[in-house]
């Protein structure tokens, strides 16, 4: 199984948007991908800026790869979102060690 961890900061006058995107659209979309074995959406709440993250559980790297394509190495950014957030996102991907 490989985690997907996926972070980012959020404009601050955008967090209702970027909550509306990611419940009404990227949910759905996560939930229909045949690979992703479950998700879940956290923020972190002691920051001055808002940070989400984004983490996904994949059956494997090819599961991944139909998701976001080629350059599944980057944070996959969907056009609607990308004016909701401030910065480039980051994202990483681990091996799960422990069933």
């Amino acid at each position: 199984m490989i985690i997907r961890v996926w972070k980012c900061n959020v404009k601050e006058d955008k967090v209702d948007e970027f909550l509306a995107f990611t419940n009404r659209y990227m949910i759905p979309i996560l939930k229909a991908q045949s690979g992703c074995l479950g998700h879940y959406v956290g923020k972190l709440e002691l920051s001055k800026h808002p940070r989400f993250v984004i983490i996904t559980l994949w059956k494997d790297f090819e599961a991944i790869r139909e998701f976001t394509g080629p350059n599944w190495q980057t944070a996959r950014i969907d056009p609607v979102e990308a004016p909701l957030l401030d910065g480039q996102p980051m994202v990483e991907h681990y091996t799960s060690t422990v069933a």
